[in-house]
């Protein structure tokens, strides 16, 4: 809610309210600008630049589980040649005829303690790969959150079953044989991706120009009171650059210079806060609302 170029608070999707001078969203910029706020609210030229920014390359991954420890931890980068640049140029073309990036993630070698990730002598990993933008590859329209059904439609379900395909293929060049021991296979696509999280082009790194090159919006806003978080600010996307964005957002709300705190090993939270917890507490529940803690 904007008076006056200021803000006034939150209306809900009920239609409830609620009054308050600082807002803060970390949901994506375009929809929070352009939906949340109203273009309305904005200078033309704002409204314009935030209308037209290029979103970041979207995201497909595929999440494996084996009966077998590939013994894997670190993070691996892989590209199929050296010309990253062609790569790109293709992806931004529409070209997505073969897997020839990948990054991988090994959950249960970061973890492997954690029993609930999988059992010993198992592993759990994911493999990521860009996808060209634009979702009409997919047999879509529209995505997701404007309204688009894609599920159940057969050009998507061809289309995500040869990616996942392609992905594994790679997989297989770069860590060895391991579909003789695949016990799961899920795939999410950038249409997932926008489904669950309503990012705009379903990417998780934002916008890649917003008006000039390498410009990004601040966490401050020109609405007063309102301020950003997230992929699409000036402190880059990212798990790093989110975080960031965050504490440099509430730095401005309180005055106060946070990241110079913390890099001076300031603790800025209260652990006397925290709820007694024992060893039975399970994250993964409380964040599915199965307890009442």
């Amino acid at each position: 809610m904007v008076e006056g170029g200021d803000i006034r608070g939150v209306r809900f999707a009920d239609g409830t309210s609620e009054t308050a001078r600082t807002v803060v969203s970390n949901a994506d910029y375009r929809r929070t600008m352009l939906d949340l706020v109203g273009e309305e609210h904005l200078p033309r030229r704002l409204a314009a630049k935030t209308r037209d920014a290029r979103m970041a390359l979207p995201w497909t991954t595929v999440y494996v589980a084996l009966d077998k420890d590939i013994e894997q931890q670190a993070n691996l980068w892989w590209y199929r040649g050296e010309d990253i640049e062609r790569y790109y140029d293709g992806l931004q073309d529409g070209g997505m005829d073969s897997t020839d990036f990948l990054f991988a993630s090994f959950a249960s070698g970061k973890d492997p303690a954690t029993r609930r990730i999988c059992p010993p002598g198992h592993s759990n990993f994911q493999l990521m790969t860009l996808c060209p933008p634009g979702f009409e590859r997919w047999g879509v329209e529209t995505g997701p959150a404007d309204g688009g059904r894609y599920r159940h439609d057969p050009a998507y379900q061809k289309m995500k079953a040869a990616l996942t395909e392609s992905v594994l293929d790679t997989a297989e060049d770069v860590l060895g044989p391991f579909r003789g021991r695949i016990t799961h296979v899920e795939t999410a696509t950038p249409l997932t991706h926008e489904r669950y999280t309503l990012s705009s082009g379903g990417t998780p790194f934002g916008m890649s120009k917003w008006g000039t090159n390498g410009a990004r919006p601040d966490t401050t806003t020109l609405i007063d009171g309102l301020y950003i978080a997230g992929a699409s600010t000036r402190y880059g996307n990212g798990i790093t650059g989110s975080a960031v964005s965050g504490i440099a957002c509430a730095g401005q709300i309180l005055g106060r210079r946070l990241m110079h705190e913390v890099h001076s090993g300031a603790v800025l939270a209260d652990a006397a806060l925290l709820p007694a917890r024992d060893g039975a507490w399970d994250p993964l529940a409380v964040s599915r609302g199965r307890t009442s803690d």
